[in-house]
Order: C-alpha cells, then sequence, then structure tokens
C-alpha cells in the first residue's frame, strides 16, 4: 500500500470519526482500524498505521491502569487516543468505553489516592482502537466488539 494513500485513508477515517455525533449530550463513536492479515499477508504494518496517526498511544488494551493514564495524558494534550490490542481486552476498558460514549466522562474509584475521580473528557476527543484482523479473531473474547464501535477501517 502506498504510503500517500495510507495516511489519506486514515486521515479521512479520523475525520470521519470526529463528525459523528460531536455535540454534547450525544453518544460519541469510538473507531476501529483492523489490518487484514487472515487470508493476505499485511500490506501495512501496524507500526505504519500508529505513525500515521497523532495521537497519544496506548500500547495495551489489557491493561486498564496503563489505559486510563493514557486517556487522561490525551484528554489534557487535547489528542486522541489510540489503543492497540494486542490479545484480549480488560473488561473494565470495555465498561470505561461505554461510559465515555454516553457520559463523555470517565469516573474512577481509588484513583491517584482519590476515592472518587471524576473528569469530564474534551468533546473531540475519540479513542481509536487499533488491531489485526487474527488478533481479534482469536483472541478477543467479547463476542460484541465490533459492536463497541462506529466506524471501522479495514486495510
Amino acid at each position: 500500500m502506498k504510503k500517500k494513500g495510507l495516511k489519506k485513508k486514515i486521515k479521512d477515517f479520523i475525520k470521519v470519526l470526529k463528525k459523528i455525533s460531536p455535540k454534547p449530550k450525544q453518544k460519541i463513536d469510538h473507531g476501529l482500524i483492523v489490518v487484514e492479515d487472515i487470508k493476505q499477508k499485511p500490506k501495512v504494518s501496524l507500526k505504519k498505521v500508529k505513525n500515521g496517526i497523532d495521537a497519544v498511544f496506548c500500547s495495551d488494551a489489557g491493561n486498564y491502569s496503563n489505559v486510563v493514564d493514557k486517556l487522561i495524558k490525551a484528554n489534557k494534550s487535547k489528542k486522541d487516543l489510540l489503543i492497540e490490542v494486542r490479545d484480549s481486552i480488560n473488561p473494565k476498558v470495555i465498561s470505561l468505553l461505554k461510559t465515555i460514549a454516553v457520559d463523555q466522562s470517565i469516573n474512577l474509584e481509588d484513583y491517584k489516592e482519590k476515592d472518587v475521580f471524576h473528569l469530564n473528557l474534551n468533546k473531540n476527543l475519540r479513542i481509536i482502537f487499533l488491531s489485526k484482523r487474527s488478533t481479534i479473531e482469536k483472541e478477543v473474547e467479547y463476542e460484541f466488539f465490533y459492536n463497541l464501535f462506529g466506524p471501522i477501517l479495514s486495510i
């Protein structure tokens, strides 16, 4: 896949993702970028996709505390959050995504020495997951995984 083509696809995908429900009090969709690798050799690496996105990067969807830390960092820096799915996703991350989609905020217990931590998220913040198709099909145990996302880009 040509580099320009990939960058344009990613840029257009993020533009569409940001247009979906941009107003407060409406559901926010999360995005998913899938690198096809099941019946073919991947045309592009996860690293190339990652490098094509200006976002805070979280390398493991299975590590809840890391996802939360990176989410807070993305919110402060007014960037999107890109999360790589390497194997299973922590169920707490799934719950967090559902809450963010509806409330555009997070509530955490016992976080950073606070009994309850509440954070309203930047209305332009979007969470994008990145994974190989084989990882999703073999490792992700949540049967409604694809339902967590609005736009899905397959490359």
